[in-house]
């Protein structure tokens, strides 16, 4: 991105500039389009973001109707959350609690990594209905177990399982799993798929094997957990 911004030409700038001046007013579509029928980008940046991001902050029925619009124009931008910055279009529109944007997001199947962007993304406490909404389409337009396999191996490559927010937000896919079956809730909790972390583990208890994963979230609490191994009975 940076040798293309470099190559720009005078005007090439000037464009991708009123681009972001034209995304403070969503509902004037017909000027958005004609500037990128002319060659307007999203390289130009203001306070970090460019008019993609910036445009993801308002819940507008136009700025999603915009933001769809982009997503067709440049469908391989900020695709994908890595690392400690969260600056894809979906991680900016749960940040904000914009339910209307985020469905919108998740239909177009833009994100890479949906269920990773809402384990991080999400900042309010509790698990509300806008929140079984939102992955209730994920998993309407994704492979829900496929994808939180994924991206639970993606936060444990970064060292996330310790991140407040991911503490807080894991219990709400476990209440989706479970309020599918205990059979989806197996399919996505059940087998450690690489994923080499305690809450993929069972137990026997009351001659059952329970899962720990639903054994935290029975208990209600969040932090760290030590667990001891008696013998050999985790499968």
């Amino acid at each position: 991105m940076q040798g293309r911004i470099r190559n720009k030409t005078q005007q090439q700038k000037i464009l991708d500039r009123e681009l972001m001046d034209a995304i403070d007013d969503p509902s004037d579509f017909e000027e958005i389009e004609n500037l990128i029928f002319q060659g307007a980008e999203l390289d130009h940046f203001e306070d970090g973001h460019n008019a993609l991001q910036r445009v993801i902050e308002d819940d507008s029925d136009e700025s999603v109707k915009v933001v769809c619009y982009l997503f067709e124009c440049f469908p391989g931008i900020l695709q994908k959350d890595t690392g400690p910055i969260l600056d894809s279009p979906l991680s900016i529109s749960i940040r904000h609690g914009f339910l209307a944007m985020s469905l919108a997001i998740v239909k177009t199947r833009h994100s890479k990594n949906p269920i990773y962007c809402y384990l991080r993304a999400k900042v309010h406490e509790g698990f509300e209905e806008q929140d079984m909404e939102l992955l209730e389409d994920i998993d309407r337009y994704y492979n829900f177990s496929k994808v939180l396999k994924q991206d639970l191996r993606q936060i444990v490559r970064e060292g996330q399982f310790n991140n407040p927010h991911v503490q807080r937000n894991l219990p709400d896919v476990f209440s989706y799993c479970k309020s599918k079956s205990s059979e989806f809730f197996a399919e996505c909790f059940g087998k450690s798929y690489e994923i080499r972390n305690p809450i993929t583990w069972r137990f026997p208890k009351r001659n059952k094997l329970c899962w720990v994963a639903d054994e935290l979230l029975s208990r209600h609490q969040t932090g760290k957990y030590r667990i001891r191994i008696d013998h050999v009975s985790i499968v």
